[in-house]
């Protein structure tokens, strides 16, 4: 025997536990497929860009106590092996990461602190041993050149990120494609914008060279942490959240690249397409003449910067065939917890405490039970009335003995210990 509406509201919360912590994921990424490069006569390349996850550590709220940045890191890191789960069953052939890896990477740790900082990295994006995958460097992984002493010394940053991550500026062939990494916060960070290329980009340059079809240079991808200059107030398109990306600078941060040193990039490469991370939100800008060469900042993967739809990009490479390229929208968790979460459990409140308060309660009684109460093992309750009965049970209205404050705490139990249940091993899945 037992209450009818426990029973509905325990089934309906686990329904919507499944959805909201693994269904929606899949089913906001099941359209997501990779792009075909138009006119592409053989297979495509594809890579996978990753923007931004920032992981948390303790500093990365000063405002908070231990126990409410605890519960933050968890939730976040939960939600970045949810959105890195279905992020790798697209199955790509390459992984780029446009930087910011750790919140705060560029911090003052000692060796033993920022190993254990980046195992926790690596743990949340179990990258597979197969897949190739490069590392950009961004601000909150290595700093800037003019950030205070509290911080490593710049090359420092930069030498235990080249230990952890990979070079810092990088050439890679791919489907006849020249993709070019950057170190763009070292550029950011120098005391006046750059105008000459540098010589480890020089080295870029020249590497790219070397690889022709039909004596044509292949065209080149450019990969940086930080956008390149644009006016302020520029369009983003419709699929950015809020405003646009701006000129400006603060501590351990440069919005977007001079104007000088944007221009010796995309002189110097003359890319076709130029990827960037950073800003969090998406934007599709289009530079101006000469170059043409379309930019797309990728969302950052993380619900913790600032953006309500976190993502990821997919990028197809073809030889002879311009690259194709999507966004992958992630869901909206802030608002699974506001919309869904929060009203489901105003909603049981409410139902427990009415029924609570009424002094009586639906039931379902079975045959088995209705031969317990014959036999007077079970106790019917006073003026106990008959509902129909189909399927070989009963529906009945009990009168209710319990205190009211005991009987709205055993319903509430009753309803959330399945979907914590599951919840829990949900979290268990994810982390082990």
């Amino acid at each position: 025997m037992h209450c009818l509406h426990t029973t509905v509201l325990r089934w309906f919360w686990l329904f919507v536990v499944a959805l909201s912590e693994l269904g929606l994921f899949f089913i906001s990424t099941a359209t997501c497929t990779w792009p075909v490069p138009p006119g592409a006569k053989e297979g495509a390349h594809h890579v996978l860009i990753v923007a931004d996850p920032q992981i948390l550590d303790g500093s990365s709220y000063p405002g908070r106590n231990a126990l409410l940045m605890a519960l933050s890191q968890f939730i976040v890191d939960m939600n970045l092996r949810k959105a890195w789960m279905v992020a790798k069953r697209k199955h790509p052939d390459t992984l780029i990461f446009l930087g910011d890896m750790m919140d705060n990477g560029r911090a003052d740790l000692s060796q033993t602190d920022y190993q254990v900082y980046l195992d926790r990295f690596h743990d949340i994006f179990d990258v597979p041993s197969t897949l190739p995958t490069y590392y950009i460097a961004g601000n909150h992984d290595v700093g800037l050149r003019q950030m205070p002493a509290a911080t490593p010394d710049f090359r420092d940053a930069q030498l235990r990120f080249e230990t952890s991550f990979g070079p810092l500026n990088q050439h890679i062939h791919l489907a006849n494609h020249s993709l070019v990494l950057i170190d763009a916060v070292g550029l950011a960070g120098r005391p006046h914008s750059v105008e000459a290329l540098p010589y480890e980009l020089e080295d870029l340059r020249l590497r790219r060279s070397q690889f022709t079809r039909d004596g044509v240079e292949s065209p080149v991808v450019l990969f940086t942490h930080i956008p390149l200059y644009r006016p302020d107030s520029s369009d983003c398109g419709p699929l950015r959240e809020r405003g646009s990306i701006n000129t400006g600078f603060g501590y351990g941060y440069q919005n977007l690249l001079s104007p000088e040193t944007s221009r010796m990039l995309l002189d110097a490469f003359q890319p076709s397409l130029v990827f960037s991370g950073d800003d969090h939100d998406y934007c599709a800008y289009t530079h101006p003449a000469p170059s043409y060469a379309p930019e797309i900042t990728v969302k950052s993967i993380s619900m913790a910067m600032g953006v309500r739809r976190p993502g990821f990009h997919l990028l197809s490479l073809a030889p002879a065939a311009p690259p194709a390229h999507r966004p992958c929208a992630l869901p909206d968790q802030l608002a699974v917890y506001l919309r869904v979460y929060l009203p489901l459990f105003v909603l049981t409140l409410a139902v427990a405490a009415y029924m609570g308060a009424t002094g009586q309660e639906v039931v379902v009684v079975t045959v088995h039970d209705r031969e317990k109460l014959n036999l007077g093992l079970l106790e019917e309750g006073v003026g106990a009335k008959k509902g129909r009965a189909r399927s070989g049970s009963a529906i009945r209205l009990r009168s209710r003995g319990l205190g009211g404050v005991r009987r709205v705490l055993r319903d509430l139990g009753s309803i959330a210990w399945p979907p914590a249940a599951l919840y829990v091993l949900i979290t268990v899945v994810l982390f082990w």
